[in-house]
């Protein structure tokens, strides 16, 4: 597959660097503090699915539901952490990020393969779940920050050789997005995340000018739309937008980061469908948000907010990360507006200031955190996977019925650990998205506002512009 034929559409701007730009002031103090005092540093002595190393261990049956799971756990915690350290230039915690990373690199095999399943069972999978390309894509993206920050060649170098094996293995007449039958939509959880490779592919391409990187995400989000019927976590297919009368329905963090794919796909083929999906999809999204900025999703989004509805901390994370890439393209600025109230509202509102604990659900009216509100996920009213009550039920760690997610946790080890993974993740997020370039320009873009130092080139000229607030 190809899309030489095709017009790339350019961007609105560019993105800078991870090392350009840096956090002062309030948010260089959380992120310090947060390292000092909180979860971030530690989340692997907290609880066994960031300690867990899948890409190190390797498994080799995927038939159970969420074996990849804690490849997305310690993937998202590494990835937070790699920005974090960094960002805060903090010494100590520098100097672990770089044993990890260097851990990870050792885990690639010689034809390239990073990743976590054994020789016979990589890239073979049975249609339906599976984390191939979930857990590929944490690995390549803390490999790439690492690379934008410290400079470090042979973890770019890494991270090529992984995708250019992976690029082998699917494509025209070999499709990663395989189901049988009539899939339970909870299931599939692990194989739909799986199209946010598509995050590293547009890094890559970014990177090198590679245009295969470019087709290969082209080519990820087709075979997506390709999946038959409707399943729990597709609202982001192209047919499916299309229909604008259409509801989302799904696990909520799915559509909230299956969007930048849909935007990433019309800038690089100008496909006309695309753009009114695009269109449709933010239509459908306005009707599921709160006032925060945040997108509603108790895990799944049904019926339209109210005060009490929750939030999952995930999904904050990944409609901020959409959002900035939606931004970088259209160069709208209410997108910039958008993101700032989700980080300065909807996700400070849910962690402690010490950053020792998060919500896992927040809510706009929020009168108590308890571990005994129940979210209709767990009280079965909206329930997606039967076979989850199975696993769980009679788990002392995990009552059913309880729910749990409400409540304020270093991890949430009883019911997920993956919202305090992406709540180390969003701050430096937000600060490397501040400062835009404009293309085919040397002018450069303040996009949002935080106190930061933008360090960088103009016209051959270093450059250095800070950012003082009073937020």
């Amino acid at each position: 597959m190809t899309i030489e034929a095709q017009k790339e559409i350019a961007g609105r701007f560019s993105y800078l660097t991870l090392n350009q730009i840096k956090p002062r002031g309030w948010i260089l103090e959380q992120m310090r503090g947060d390292l000092a005092d909180g979860f971030a540093p530690i989340l692997d002595e907290l609880t066994i699915h960031a300690a867990t190393d899948l890409f190190k261990q390797r498994i080799d049956n995927n038939s159970e539901h969420m074996q990849w799971w804690d490849s997305e756990t310690r993937g998202n915690w590494l990835l937070g952490y790699v920005h974090m350290a960094y960002l805060a230039d903090d010494p100590l915690h520098k100097q672990r990020i770089d044993e990890l990373v260097q851990a990870l690199m050792a885990t690639q095999d010689d034809d390239g393969y990073i990743g976590i399943y054994t020789p016979d069972s990589r890239y073979n999978h049975a249609p339906g779940e599976n984390g191939e390309l979930w857990s590929q894509g944490r690995a390549l993206l803390i490999l790439l920050s690492y690379y934008e920050l410290t400079g470090d060649q042979s973890a770019l170098r890494a991270a090529e050789r992984s995708a250019q094996l992976t690029i082998t293995q699917y494509g025209p007449g070999r499709p990663y997005f395989v189901v049988e039958g009539t899939e339970n939509g909870f299931s599939l959880g692990g194989l739909l995340h799986g199209l946010t490779y598509v995050d590293a592919m547009e890094w890559l391409y970014t990177l090198t000018g590679d245009v295969t990187y470019r087709d290969f995400g082209v080519w990820l989000y087709d075979d997506f739309c390709q999946l038959p019927g409707k399943f729990t976590h597709d609202d982001m297919k192209l047919s499916l937008l299309l229909d604008a009368d259409e509801a989302l329905r799904g696990h909520a963090a799915h559509p909230a980061e299956h969007l930048r794919t849909v935007i990433y796909s019309y800038f690089m083929t100008g496909r006309p469908e695309l753009k009114q999906g695009i269109d449709n999809a933010f239509a459908k999204l306005a009707r599921y948000i709160v006032p925060s900025g945040a997108l509603i999703g108790d895990e799944s989004i049904h019926g339209l907010p109210y005060p009490e509805m929750g939030y999952e901390y995930c999904t904050m994370f990944e409609l901020m990360n959409s959002i900035s890439n939606a931004a970088q393209k259209f160069g709208r600025v209410e997108y910039g507006d958008w993101i700032e109230n989700i980080t300065f509202n909807a996700a400070q509102g849910a962690r402690f200031t010490d950053g020792k604990a998060i919500c896992y659900l927040s809510a706009e009216n929020r009168l108590r955190a308890l571990d005994v509100m129940p979210d209709t996920y767990s009280n079965h009213r909206y329930q997606f996977d039967p076979t989850l009550k199975e696993i769980w039920q009679g788990n002392p760690h995990q009552d059913w019925q309880r729910g749990g997610r409400f409540k304020f946790s270093p991890t949430h080890e009883d019911v997920a650990v993956c919202c305090n993974p992406n709540a180390v993740r969003l701050m430096p997020h937000y600060t490397s998205k501040l400062w835009l370039r404009v293309n085919d320009s040397s002018d450069l873009v303040a996009f949002m506002y935080g106190p930061s130092l933008l360090e960088t080139v103009v016209n051959g000229v270093p450059v250095a512009i800070v950012q003082d607030t009073h937020y």
